[in-house]
């Protein structure tokens, strides 16, 4: 029998949990920017998008999200801390 590719399976639901549940703790720690490329590349996985494309959509994505947020509608967004926060100030976010 062939799976159905449109069909949600449980193990990805609770992956999908997991890793909201983790991006949300983490964010404090690393900052927004990090957290959320990382986040986007785990579910893009998860949801079996090509490797290439997910990173580059994971990583403008990520980018411009902040960049809009962080600096134009100057919505204070985690920036980690540590090396981190060091991270984040060299990107210019």
């Amino acid at each position: 029998k062939d799976k159905d590719e449109s069909v949600i399976y449980p193990q990805n639901l609770y992956l999908a949990i997991a890793a909201l549940t983790l991006y949300i703790i983490l964010m404090q720690f690393i900052g927004f920017l990090i957290s959320s490329t990382i986040y986007l590349i785990f579910m893009m996985y998860i949801l079996k998008v090509k490797l290439k494309t997910n990173i580059i959509v994971s990583l403008l994505s990520g980018y411009v999200i902040t960049f809009v947020f962080g600096n134009l509608l100057m919505v204070p967004l985690p920036r980690g801390v540590g090396i981190f926060r060091a991270i984040g100030s060299m990107l210019g976010i």
